[in-house]
């Protein structure tokens, strides 16, 4: 019966303890039926009293009220887990006075052991295993049970906020890390794009004075050659007698002709 909140319930009649009718929910538990018929037979239950008594930590408590039905005084009980509401108890036993008053208060009087378990056992059985379920039948345990349901969805809620905090604090960081990488990124792209720079400038003065030096051994040679006084083409600058000092002697045929070509002038 430990499965159960509501476990074990009797009627009995308070002068000599039969047990009229009873009801259990699940296994048979052989402690909880002998602690409840060892109470009822004691006798020391006194008409319109309120009491419970804890069996054990396995079996359960045990909780009694003492009523007048019609002309009897009957005792009512139900054995519940530890840490039942008593007051959900003894409101069960209240809507259990209610209904043998109600619909077999004259059967009390002379009923035989066990002779009213027929007619009371539907009820007995439904209403036990509705208040099993505390929620339904107690507006306390109703509100504890909905406060309970709340403070988990707050944990869960203040959970969730902790682990996106959590998740905040990680894409920070990485947010960081990406920020160093592109600032070590652009960093290298300078000095990449100065390296560069400084190689294609290297290469063009390279090239420049390769050209200069090619240049230089075409026209050196040239401009050496040229008059740079006169501008003549070499050859034409020369004194008129020296060129007359340089051309050939006349044959002697032509000298002779050349002098008489002068007496001839004069």
């Amino acid at each position: 019966m430990s499965g159960f909140n509501a476990r074990y319930s009797t009627l009995s009649r308070l002068s000599d303890g039969v047990v009229l009718a009873s009801h259990k929910q699940g296994q048979k538990d052989e402690e909880c039926i002998a602690v409840v018929a060892k109470v009822l037979g004691s006798g020391n239950l006194a008409p319109g009293s309120q009491l419970s008594v804890n069996i054990s930590q396995t079996a359960g408590t045990m909780h009694i009220a003492v009523a007048r039905v019609g002309q009897v005084e009957s005792v009512f009980t139900v054995v519940t887990a530890p840490g039942y509401p008593r007051r959900a108890a003894f409101q069960y036993l209240e809507e259990f006075r209610n209904f043998v008053s109600e619909f077999h208060e004259a059967a009390i009087p002379d009923a035989k052991e066990g002779e009213m378990k027929p007619a009371c056992k539907r009820w007995m059985q439904e209403t036990l295993l509705r208040y099993d379920n505390l929620a339904s039948v107690d507006r306390i345990s109703r509100v504890k049970g909905e406060v309970e349901e709340v403070k988990i969805v707050m944990e869960g809620n203040i959970s969730k906020i902790l682990e996106n905090t959590e998740s905040l604090d990680t894409i920070e960081n990485k947010t960081e890390v990406l920020k160093e990488g592109a600032a070590r990124f652009q960093r290298s792209a300078n000095d990449l794009h100065r390296i560069i720079w400084w190689r294609n400038l290297k290469l063009k003065l390279i090239i420049g004075l390769i050209v200069l030096c090619v240049l230089g051994y075409i026209l050196i040679p040239i401009l050496s050659q040229v008059d740079w006084d006169g501008g003549n083409e070499p050859g034409q600058n020369q004194d008129p007698q020296a060129a007359n000092n340089n051309a050939p002697s006349p044959t002697p045929v032509a000298a002779t002709h050349m002098r008489g070509a002068r007496r001839a002038a004069h």
